[in-house]
């Protein structure tokens, strides 16, 4: 897979406690303000210091104090204009890939 730079978007209604560990290890690639996640810059998702965000994600949610919503959406668009969509829930992670040749 070539390493390619991505940027997020996730839903506003996600206002979560996100822990220290998880802020301190993303600090230079997620501004995490007032619980929501946001891009402060593209980097690399794969074989960059990104790699793991993910599932990071995963284990810094209190899924316990989601309430009713059962998951994490991101929507990640990357510079070659691919886009994926990452539905994080408590015990899994699904995620589909479009490209632009699947577009084509």
């Amino acid at each position: 897979m070539a390493i390619v730079s991505s940027t997020f978007l996730t839903y506003e209604r996600y206002l979560i406690d996100w822990p220290k560990w998880f802020v301190d290890k993303y600090k230079d690639y997620v501004i995490v303000q007032n619980g929501i996640l946001a891009p402060a810059c593209s980097f690399k998702r794969y074989g960059g210091a990104c790699e793991y965000l993910v599932q990071d994600i995963q284990k810094a949610i209190n899924w316990q104090n989601m309430g009713s919503l059962k998951n994490y959406f991101i929507l990640f668009c990357d510079d070659n204009g691919d886009f994926e969509t990452v539905m994080i829930y408590e015990d899994e992670i699904v995620s589909s890939r479009v490209t632009l040749e699947d577009v084509d």
